[in-house]
């Protein structure tokens, strides 16, 4: 019994046998260790190599499969994945090694993706984030042709758009205006190297340039450009009719802005031509660019004591064509009624009135200011008619 007993004991206080082990050390090609690489054993956690690229992890029986073995930037060169042994007590050396850092092929594509993303951004008013594309584009467009060529051009003219529509500095702010200049002469500079500079680009760049100036308040600089950009475009002997429409009514904005009238007509008739006239079998006409032309004609002929009456309903008509309600409709009527209180015809006065007080409440609403004011004109001018009556 004593023996039986003995033996019972022994056997519980016997050790246990050992567990499978698995040692082993992630290196290099060069043998340097490797710290940090995730090792993935099926049916056990994930652990990660140590210090010097060592690992020791006891297994539950002798049989082990690796699945995986991962590091950001590098990768396996053995043994291949998945690894699976049957012998436990295993001594295993895992090689990694570098991986090149990815890079993005340089190509016309890759410059005209960053812009295109920059012009994405910017039709949704996210300005800051266009800019960061735009930097990648003429970045690349450096790095691939240089310092002048067309896609830096391209680049900087809508980098100037950028800071043109963008109030950087706040809405009372001219800064942004001195901003899109800067990167416009850019864009110029790299457009007459590329197309010369009596061309389309050249004269487009001119124009914005111009625009500037006008938003800068410097209209005489602002007129060297418009007229630049009408030289440049007149020989290079192409045709680009909204261009050229589009001069013409800075020309005449310029020119009306320093009440030199006759230039002003001049102008905006010129402007009326290219956009209606000389096209209207062409299709694809711009009601609403037509539409301000003629409002602005119209103003000008008031100015020179000239009946703007035909001009005034043309513009309406093109107006109602455009499906616009803004701003120019109501300031139309008011014309309107301006004209005709002055040559005293107070029946086409009234009729006025009520077409003004229509399109106050389209476009402003009935609470506004500017539609109780017509109101109040309108009994204004029944006590005056009342009047003239007795």
């Amino acid at each position: 019994m004593k023996s039986f007993l003995s033996s019972i004991f022994s056997a519980f206080a016997s050790k246990p046998s050992a567990q499978p082990v698995i040692k082993g050390n992630v290196v290099t090609q060069d043998g340097h260790g490797i710290p940090g690489v995730a090792i993935t054993i099926k049916d056990r956690p994930t652990f990660a190599s140590g210090a010097d690229g060592s690992f020791d992890i006891e297994l539950t029986d002798e049989r082990f499969v690796i699945e995986k073995v991962e590091k950001p930037g590098y990768v396996l060169v053995s043994p291949k994945l998945p690894f699976t042994s049957e012998k436990g007590n295993t001594r295993l050396q895992i090689v990694m090694k570098q991986q090149p850092e990815k890079t993005v092929e340089l190509n016309e594509d890759s410059i005209r993706k960053f812009y295109e993303a920059g012009q994405q951004l910017h039709n949704q008013g996210n300005y800051q984030a266009a800019q960061i594309q735009y930097n990648h584009a003429i970045e690349t467009a450096k790095e691939l042709f240089g310092d002048n060529n067309k896609y830096l051009a391209i680049c900087y003219e809508l980098y100037g758009d950028n800071y043109f529509a963008w109030r950087v500095w706040g809405d009372s702010s001219v800064l942004n205006y001195a901003d899109a200049k800067t990167y416009y002469n850019l864009s110029l500079r790299c457009w007459i190297s590329v197309s010369g500079e009596n061309s389309l680009d050249a004269s487009r760049l001119h124009n914005k340039i111009g625009n500037c100036w006008w938003n800068l308040e410097n209209a005489e600089e602002a007129t060297k450009k418009y007229e630049q950009a009408l030289t440049s475009l007149q020989n290079s002997g192409e045709e680009d009719p909204l261009l050229l429409a589009s001069i013409y009514d800075d020309m005449g904005r310029t020119a009306y802005d320093n009440c030199d009238w006759k230039n002003a007509l001049k102008y905006f008739k010129l402007e009326y031509d290219e956009l209606y006239t000389k096209h209207l079998d062409k299709g694809g006409l711009d009601n609403k660019k037509i539409a301000d032309c003629l409002f602005y004609t119209g103003n000008v002929m008031v100015k020179l004591k000239m009946s703007p009456v035909a001009t005034f309903q043309e513009a309406l008509n093109f107006y109602r064509a455009a499906g616009t309600w803004c701003d120019e409709v109501a300031l139309t009527c008011l014309e309107m009624v301006k004209y005709y209180y002055d040559v005293q015809d107070y029946d086409q006065t009234k009729a006025w009135l009520q077409k003004l007080l229509l399109a106050n409440e389209r476009i402003y609403g009935k609470d506004s200011e500017n539609y109780l004011r017509v109101i109040d004109l309108m009994g204004k001018l029944e006590k005056e008619m009342n009047t003239v009556k007795e």
